[in-house]
């Protein structure tokens, strides 16, 4: 329906398609209800004049209604009235897009949010930057003696504009939604001002419009254009929550993706600016619909050659983590701004990678991009914190693997090789608690790499450190090896010798510098026998 003139709607409920209007005059008790696949705008005012009259707007798991307004809203408290879909029992993050939502109303109107049975906090929480680790999500309270809300000092006043809140409701069977109620909703620009700690810089913020958003492009048609500068160097993108609700997946300049009207987020605000950093929420950029039918965390950026994600779990908790691999064209082994991710959140469990190329940068990094020519010469190390008595297993989902190629799990303490993709894993008990980036690595290739515990229990050729810049190897006669080549830590192949078949030979290695190198014996027909670490 289409709708050139003002246009007064008297009657007392009103389901909406996709209406494009001048003005817009709602009287005598009317609700204007838009679905959430819907569109509401109007290129005037719009005015809603009766105290019983309102505009509503709906959404569900995967999609939201949409209000644009070019004029002015005139309307009375509560007349304007959003509901938020969230999943129950797990944790959502979400912002207010409307104006004039006191907390105290919220929770008098959204008796589904949780409260926990061991204390006196309610599922609602907002995100403190400056604070101890393990104190900065600070929760709405309840008063001890009669359960009404508590209006303490963290709680004043009225949801803030574009920040980003915490929420949880419970499954006593209630509708999956939350009700934000105000008087007009934002339709200018906004910038936020971002926190910025000397160890820790994430910022909560969300979506302040009832529209989507944008957020990658090229130009300055999105929201990642428009604040990439604010953005730490290893966090040139958003966090959004996962489907799980207890971790994170990072969009960057590679991912398209659209922000749902009342979706929150995290940033990560660069520590080294003398100025005070904004994010910026700009009100050209607000789209009607997002262009991808899936615009779930899941999704998958059509730009990556092939994918590995490395999964971790426990039998303590039954818990499971994971960290993405991707490799692309024109990536390096070391930072790439926008597609390497630093990792936030997490615990004493975690799985996270570091950066190939710059072996000395100690942050963990939960999505790492890598060049896809070179993979097989590229080994990953994996950063793991495990709490004592805990049994690991690593494993693998892929994604467009090379045909033929494998993946390897390297254990060094151990000195273990073993295949973990195509539904394979690998076990270790750890007695301690347990954190290091210096024992597990990442491996792929397309011939089969030799100390598999599958396959070699006790190999007859064996390589061992003779003097403190030679190696010897023993058991070469009629072993059919021709080759012997060396890696150092980061997979590149160092030297070539070739070999020769007596039963015995030793390799001086006087020119090497210290430290870490991978030794293998390659066959004649090119496969790899025997794999052995190697510290000079």
């Amino acid at each position: 329906m289409e709708l050139r003139n003002k246009f007064t709607f008297i009657v007392s409920v009103f389901c909406i398609c996709s209406v494009f209007s001048q003005s817009l005059n709602i009287v005598e008790g009317t609700r204007l209800f838009v679905s959430s696949n819907e569109v509401l705008y109007c290129g005037d005012d719009v005015s809603v004049t009766d105290e019983d009259s309102k505009i509503i707007i709906d959404s569900d798991n995967t999609s939201s209604g949409v209000l644009k307004i070019d004029g002015d809203y005139l309307g009375d408290d509560n007349s304007l009235e959003y509901r938020l879909y969230i999943s129950e029992d797990k944790w959502g993050l979400i912002s207010s897009p409307v104006l004039g939502q006191s907390f105290l109303d919220f929770f008098d109107v959204n008796t589904n949010v949780a409260q926990s049975s061991k204390s006196n906090k309610l599922g609602l929480a907002k995100y403190k930057t400056d604070e101890v680790k393990d104190k900065r999500w600070i929760y709405y309270v309840t008063v001890d003696n009669d359960n009404d809300i508590e209006q303490e000092e963290n709680f004043q006043g009225d949801f803030e504009e574009s920040r980003g809140y915490s929420a949880l409701i419970d499954n006593s069977g209630s509708e999956q939604k939350l009700t934000f109620r105000g008087d007009d909703f934002q339709s200018d620009d906004i910038s936020y001002t971002l926190n910025v700690g000397n160890e820790h810089s994430f910022n909560c913020i969300g979506n302040p419009y009832m529209s989507y958003l944008p957020f990658m492009g090229s130009d300055n048609g999105s929201v990642l254009y428009n604040n990439v500068d604010s953005l730490d160097e290893f966090s040139k993108g958003i966090y959004v929550l996962n489907s799980s609700g207890i971790g994170y997946d990072f969009k960057g300049n590679d991912d398209e993706y659209f922000i749902k009207p009342g979706e929150a987020f995290f940033v990560n605000a660069k520590n080294d600016s003398s100025e005070p950093l904004k994010f910026t929420f700009l009100k050209e950029l607000q789209i009607f619909f997002s262009d991808n039918s899936d615009n779930s965390s899941t999704q998958k950026s059509t730009s990556i050659n092939f994918e590995i994600i490395v999964k971790l779990s426990d039998n303590l908790n039954q818990e499971l983590k994971s960290t993405e691999i991707k490799y692309k064209e024109n990536k390096t082994a070391g930072l790439d701004p926008g597609c390497d991710a630093q990792a936030f959140g997490g615990g004493s469990f975690n799985i996270n990678t570091r950066l190939v190329g710059l072996p000395v940068e100690k942050r963990d990094i939960m999505e790492q991009c890598l060049s896809n020519s070179n993979y097989e010469e590229i080994v990953v190390p994996l950063s793991v914190k495990a709490s004592a008595n805990t049994t690991l297993a690593f494993s693998t989902e892929t994604f467009n693997l090379p045909k033929g190629v494998d993946v390897y799990l390297e254990d060094k303490e151990s000195d273990i090789l073993k295949k973990i993709n195509d539904n394979s894993s690998y076990s270790v008990t750890f007695n301690d608690d347990f954190s290091s980036a210096e024992r597990f690595y990442i491996h792929t290739s397309s011939k089969p790499l030799s100390n598999n515990i599958e396959n070699y229990s006790e190999p007859l050729v064996k390589i061992y450190k003779k003097e403190e810049k030679a190696i010897t190897i023993l058991g070469l006669e009629n072993q059919n090896l021709t080759q012997l080549k060396i890696y150092n830590i980061l997979g590149k192949e160092v030297v070539c010798y070739n070999l020769t078949q007596e039963n015995q030979q030793t390799i001086k290695l006087s020119n090497f510098s210290s430290g870490v190198y991978i030794a293998s014996l390659i066959s004649s027909f090119g496969d790899v026998i025997v794999t052995k670490k190697i510290i000079f």
